[in-house]
């Protein structure tokens, strides 16, 4: 019986029915996993064609079964004479459709794994933490590189052997199996006479490197020890004399003994300069070194002596990578600290071409990580980035911090955080960055648990990384702490920024006399825009810095931007400003991971007079924004998108929501101050309003900014 059933099911072809379907479905599935995020559709799509597809099974087999495909129709199979049946003809068929789904299948397989590019652009959430080549839990061995000590009877040469360390220090971070301290860490053990042992408890590593550097002339010595920080014997000795062009050669030696010694290897073993060796003379290479060493000691002066040197040596070398990257890298110092005038574009063009003479050039990478993952037009080109710097660099600890950062920026969802960090291999993270992390996910995921430990906890900086990200309150004692130790033309301006979300425009009065207000920087522009949308007056509007938008690029959709360029626009009556405006900004897909920036491009549109492309586009970013607080309603609370959600409300004409969302999804201890503060929200409300949402809403945003004054002593 059994077997005449098995030839039954064969002669029906109820088999070659079901293996059509299941490739037939899974080919669809595939396609529709690629297409929703792409067209920014809901995410439950996927679910229903996959339970559609799951479901349909069985009534395939059924329909195989029960009836047969004739030349006059589908018909019963009872109703079918066995003389007249043309099965055999249909499994024919069947297996042509097979083979050409099989070819389907097969090349959709390997333009997945061999042509997607790790930085396409997927939804957030669907960031892809898995494919930063992080393999393995196991821990890692930790090291720290401590300054070498300057041998020349020459002061001067400080710099360059300071510089020598960090060349030593980026080197090494290319051995897999490594965590290296932090070049600050290091630093902070120059010229101070300690016992290595004593050195290695504080910082909890196992071994260290020490060394000291005589140069004379052409000639250079190097001395190098790699020492067991438990015992202080030394595992490995060395004392190398060169020529001073060859020294980037000689750190890649010292490198790869370090590694051996250590039983680890490095990830790619090219020397990093290989460019650089063969045309620069041994004044280059001096020069090139101690640049380093003045870009990293982040002040005006030391910055500017860099670039001087840096831009001489490109035109007397160029397409030299190493030159370019760091000249790069010094760019995004210099916005980043707010000094100088920079042009984002230049410095995005340098890095690119640094990194098409050498892929692996680490200033490049990071300067471009850095610029791209602050704009919405490039922010899914900063993902691979990043990954490439963890998987070249992977002793690196700063290249997993940067990258959860970046993760915590874009409001991704907490449980993707929460798989990356623990892809992190064990030890590689610095404890206090490890600890807070953990932290912060555990007060998203599990808030009630994350309150007992910080109870119980005799450290509560474990709280700092999620109090500064998530509680406008942390944000502003993180802004002060940097002002107060650094007030250089960036903090000021954030400071500055914040002062007036709070309302304190007496203490913002006295920062504003501080900023260098005609320099071209992102401090200088964001005072522009930020003091216009307060009412508060300064020798600069923001038509003023249109031209100086497309030197800084990132700021074009910024909503505080958006928000100044419109409120002037209305004062005086020039809505062509905002119509030329719109159409020299770069369209982008709005999504939640660039909330901020897509908020603002539906501003612009809507008081640009495209309304209906305005209401489409939040119509577009409400659903995603729905979908994401179903998925993920510990995320959507924890990263505070409500007020963002409410605004998006209105221009989506879904006021009947906006409603529900106010009495519903702001909790008791929400901290209203810090969305953009009264006047710029109830600017950018102020089509509606005489809604009584809109006037609750702002409402409580004022008394929470007296609320905040009062705690932090600032009027």
């Amino acid at each position: 019986m059994s077997r005449s059933l098995i030839e039954e099911l064969k002669r029906r072809n109820v088999y070659k029915v079901g293996v059509t379907y299941l490739i037939l479905a899974w080919v669809i599935i595939q396609v529709t996993t690629a297409a929703v995020p792409a067209l920014h559709l809901p995410l439950w799509i996927n679910t229903a064609v996959f339970l559609f597809g799951l479901i349909g099974f069985p009534f395939a087999l059924f329909f195989a079964w029960a009836f047969e495909i004739t030349p006059d129709g589908v018909k019963r199979e009872s109703e079918v004479d066995p003389d007249d049946s043309v099965t055999a003809h249909t499994s024919r068929k069947l297996n042509f459709i097979i083979i050409g789904l099989l070819v389907v299948a097969l090349g959709y397989f390997i333009y997945e794994s061999r042509f997607i590019s790790p930085s396409t652009n997927p939804s957030t959430h669907e960031i892809a933490v898995e494919q930063t080549d992080v393999e393995t839990r196991s821990p890692v061995l930790s090291l720290v590189v401590l300054p070498f000590v300057n041998m020349s009877k020459d002061p001067d040469q400080e710099y360059f052997v300071d510089g020598l360390t960090e060349e030593l220090l980026n080197s090494l971070t290319r051995i897999k199996g490594l965590k290296l301290a932090a070049r600050t860490t290091s630093f902070s053990y120059k010229n101070k006479n300690i016992d290595i042992r004593e050195i290695a408890q504080s910082l909890d590593v196992q071994y260290l490197v020490e060394g000291s550097v005589r140069k004379r002339g052409e000639d250079i010595r190097i001395t190098m020890q790699l020492i067991n920080g438990a015992d202080g014997a030394h595992i490995l000795s060395k004392t190398f004399d060169r020529k001073l062009v060859n020294v980037f050669a000689l750190q890649e030696e010292i490198s790869e003994q370090v590694a051996a010694a250590l039983k680890l290897t490095l990830v790619h073993k090219e020397s990093q300069y290989n460019a650089a060796l063969a045309k620069l003379d041994y004044i280059a290479v001096e020069q090139l070194v101690t640049s380093r060493a003045l870009v990293n000691e982040y002040n005006e002066s030391s910055i500017q002596k860099a670039v001087d040197v840096l831009s001489k040596l490109n035109k007397a070398y160029p397409n030299t990578a190493e030159i370019i990257g760091l000249m790069a890298y010094a760019s995004r110092v210099q916005m980043m600290i707010g000094e100088f005038k920079s042009d984002r574009q230049f410095t995005i063009s340098l890095a690119e071409q640094a990194l098409v003479l050498n892929d692996k050039n680490y200033d490049a990478l990071v300067t471009l990580a850095n610029i791209y993952g602050r704009s919405p037009q490039t922010l899914h080109k900063a993902k691979g980035i990043y990954k490439d710097i963890i998987r070249f660099y992977p002793a690196d600890p700063e290249g997993y911090t940067d990258f959860i950062a970046y993760l915590i920026r874009n409001d991704t969802p907490c449980p993707t955080i929460d798989a990356f960090i623990k892809s992190v291999p064990e030890g590689l993270l610095p404890a206090k960055e490890q600890q807070q992390a953990t932290f912060l996910i555990s007060a998203c995921l599990t808030p009630n648990i994350a309150a007992d430990t910080l109870a119980k906890s005799d450290d509560k900086s474990i709280s700092d990384l999620s109090f500064r990200f998530t509680n406008p309150d942390g944000q502003f004692l993180n802004i002060k702490n940097q002002v107060d130790k650094n007030p250089n033309q960036i903090a000021l301006s954030d400071y500055y920024w914040v002062l007036l979300k709070m309302g304190a425009y007496e203490e913002a009065q006295r920062i504003i006399e501080k900023i260098k207000v005609m320099e071209q920087s992102v401090g200088s522009m964001m005072t522009i825009f930020d003091s216009y949308n307060h009412d508060i007056h300064i020798s600069k509007s923001p038509f003023d810095a249109l031209d100086s938008l497309d030197t800084l690029g990132s700021l074009l959709t910024s909503l505080d931007v958006v928000l100044a360029l419109i409120k002037q626009s209305i004062n005086e009556d020039k809505p062509e400003v905002l119509r030329n405006y719109l159409n020299k900004v770069t369209v982008f897909p709005v999504s939640i991971e660039i909330l901020e920036d897509s908020l603002g491009l539906i501003t612009l549109q809507h008081y640009a007079g495209e309304r209906a492309l305005s209401e489409k586009t939040a119509v577009t970013l409400f659903a995603q924004l729905t979908d994401y607080k179903k998925e993920f309603p510990a995320s959507y609370r924890y990263w505070n998108l409500q007020r963002i959600y409410l605004v998006l409300a209105f221009y989506s004409h879904n006021e009947q929501m906006a409603q529900t969302i106010l009495a519903d999804d702001f909790p008791a201890d929400y901290v209203y101050w810090g969305g953009r503060g009264y006047k710029t929200t109830k600017f950018q409300l102020q089509p509606w309003q005489d809604d009584p949402v809109v006037i609750e809403y702002l409402g409580r945003i004022k008394a929470d900014q007296a609320r905040a004054r009062e705690k932090f002593g600032v009027q």
